[in-house]
């Protein structure tokens, strides 16, 4: 039996076949490793999150803890931190290209979560140390308490939800993050801490403290046999005077800050300055330029700096000295 004589595909058309099969197969390749490289890109920057919050929620647990040796700076302190490091991620999340991911969403309830009862919790503990007759601080706690524990619930299910993504799992260990203990009754340790802040403790209450700190000169002084400041043999020298904010509650005006120098016997040199607003434990350095002298003489100098509304220690408000001008 004969058969029809079939034509073989020219070679040409082989080639075109194996080009088109290369060609299919590294789209799809390529769509496979973009695919990779979106989720690593994502793991990345979601782990990189955690870290930051993690070391929030820490100093925040640690706050809690210790509550009855922390002071109302230090608690101030902490929570902006702890509230700026839910910020930036925050905005982190809002610049992502993958805004419209499960885990972004899941971590950004969170972070809303977190921030708004650590807003709560700030503005209700001192709320009741200030005012002890408060007596809806209790549900003000409970209710930044729950906001708290609401966030690292969700959490959970942002971490429940990452063991879930096969392209991400693989990554490094993401954080468990918790702003509240694991154990920690959140309507008991509410009345707890509404009854500790009613005891007004003077480290929780509002203590305004502007104190001179330090005082050198330029040239700088050295100390005589007796300890007093000696300087050399000039016509005119700088005095800096560093004034800082011990209290715990911000200086929010100028405060004055007056020198006055004289030699026995002679006209009283005297000046007045202005030392700008300061944050608790902030300091600023204030300079009087220029201050004329005479070579191998001694000078009685006072720096008295002004009170801060409702300052009560009065101590280190003033400095006097004798300062001897080399001959």
């Amino acid at each position: 039996m004969a058969f029809p004589n079939r034509s073989r595909p020219s070679r040409g058309k082989w080639w075109l076949l194996a080009l088109l099969l290369v060609v299919g197969l590294g789209l799809v390749l390529n769509a496979l490793i973009n695919t990779t490289r979106t989720e690593t890109t994502l793991g990345e920057e979601l782990r990189s999150h955690t870290i930051t919050l993690d070391r929030a929620a820490r100093s925040f647990v640690r706050l809690i803890e210790q509550i009855d040796t922390a002071d109302r700076s230090e608690l101030a302190s902490i929570i902006t931190q702890s509230r700026e490091s839910i910020g930036a991620v925050t905005v982190g999340l809002e610049q992502s290209e993958d805004q419209d991911s499960s885990l972004v969403i899941l971590l950004g309830i969170s972070l809303d979560f977190w921030d708004e009862g650590l807003e709560r919790f700030e503005n209700a503990f001192l709320s009741a140390v200030d005012d002890p007759f408060n007596y809806v601080v209790e549900e003000q706690l409970t209710t930044a308490l729950v906001s708290i524990r609401s966030g690292d619930r969700i959490y959970e299910a942002f971490l429940e939800r990452i063991g879930a993504e096969p392209g991400i799992q693989s990554f490094s260990e993401f954080r468990t993050v918790v702003f509240l203990p694991v154990v920690y009754p959140v309507v008991d340790t509410a009345q707890f801490l509404a009854t500790f802040a009613r005891l007004s403790r003077p480290t929780l209450e509002f203590t305004a403290d502007l104190g001179i700190e330090q005082v050198t000169s330029h040239p700088e002084w050295v100390s005589d046999l007796e300890g007093h400041p000696v300087i050399i043999p000039t016509d005119s020298f700088d005095l800096l005077v560093v004034v800082a904010n011990r209290g715990n509650v911000e200086v929010v005006e100028e405060t004055s800050l007056q020198l006055t120098i004289w030699p026995p016997g002679q006209a009283v040199l005297s000046r007045d300055l202005t030392v700008p607003p300061l944050a608790p434990g902030e300091k600023t350095t204030v300079t009087f330029f220029e201050l004329a002298v005479t070579p191998n003489t001694t000078y009685q100098v006072e720096v008295r700096l002004g009170l801060a509304q409702e300052e009560q220690n009065v101590e280190d408000n003033s400095y006097v000295f004798t300062l001897s001008v080399g001959g």
